[in-house]
């Protein structure tokens, strides 16, 4: 029987814990996710199920097929739309090492200042200033070359430099909450500007 240990589920455990920013092996970390899941998705999972997937409950008894809902909801964490999805977009692709560690610079938001402005770019010659309004919420001011347009608003929560930058709830243009991944071949590099802008709540 398939089960949680698969090397498809294990790409998309990699992907989420790249996304998260680092390993989820404790029962802290089991409830940090879910918060950030329920964050971005709307839907929650209980450490309970996400400890279940991992297949970290005491010996192996509910290392069973997961539920469609909790594939779906943790492939959407990472920025599709569902499970096959993501599946389709990394078949063929070699199953990431399960001891990677990221070694990258980062940022967490919630070291940021408010006001605080961050130059992001990735290839080809894409620039675009963003603002940190707060909590993991950030603001386009300035965009050159890139889909994303000035006053769109997005959330993120790490930003690691190298890697690709998964923008949650997408507001672009005055339209719908959307995903969006910025940098996907090649990764985002990131530049703290010393400059803030005022915030008007």
């Amino acid at each position: 029987m398939e089960n949680s240990n698969n090397e498809d589920y294990e790409v998309l455990k990699n992907a989420i814990e790249e996304l998260l920013g680092r390993k989820v092996a404790t029962k802290r970390d089991y409830e940090y996710l879910a918060m950030r899941i329920l964050d971005r998705t709307g839907s929650y999972l209980s450490p309970i199920t996400l400890r279940r997937f991992w297949g970290k409950l005491a010996d192996g008894k509910y290392n069973t097929i997961p539920r469609r809902f909790t594939i779906d909801t943790l492939a959407q964490y990472t920025g599709y739309s569902n499970y096959e999805q993501f599946k389709k977009e990394h078949a063929g692709k070699p199953t990431a090492p399960n001891s990677r560690f990221l070694l990258n610079d980062y940022i967490l938001s919630s070291t940021l200042k408010r006001g605080q402005l961050i130059e992001l770019s990735w290839l080809p010659q894409r620039f675009v200033t963003v603002e940190f309004l707060g909590y993991d919420m950030f603001k386009v001011v300035n965009s050159i070359n890139s889909k994303l347009s000035k006053g769109d608003t997005f959330h993120v929560d790490v930003i690691t430099q190298g890697e690709p930058l998964y923008l949650n709830c997408l507001v672009h243009e005055g339209g719908a909450p959307t995903r969006y991944v910025c940098g996907q071949s090649g990764g985002v590099k990131y530049r703290i500007l010393t400059n803030t802008l005022s915030i008007d709540i």
